[in-house]
């Protein structure tokens, strides 16, 4: 399953979704990231309405993993989540 799959079929795709904590298991090639996924909708109760779940998405086979600073000094002040975006990548080569 790809990004953008995954982000198709939740209610709010990956919009504000959140990163809580990343890991990345070089021996095993994985990067895992637990997240907190907007589950909440704009129709929803008061109080429901910015619902979050937890999550996990896990990288198989990846050797490299890069994570950009936030560009907002207050993710950076205080201690929690990071938003969460992404951009489809194409390799023009890949090695062995």
């Amino acid at each position: 399953m790809t990004l953008e799959e995954l982000s198709e079929g939740l209610p709010n795709g990956l919009h504000d979704a959140r990163i809580k904590r990343s890991t990345h298991d070089y021996e095993k090639a994985t990067v895992k990231l637990n997240i907190e996924i907007l589950v909440g909708l704009p129709e929803d109760p008061p109080g429901h309405t910015y619902g979050y779940r937890d999550g996990e998405i896990v990288f198989h086979r990846s050797v490299f993993c890069a994570v950009q600073v936030p560009g907002s000094n207050r993710s950076l002040q205080h201690p929690g989540s990071i938003w969460f975006t992404f951009e489809r990548t194409q390799l023009d080569h890949c090695w062995k």
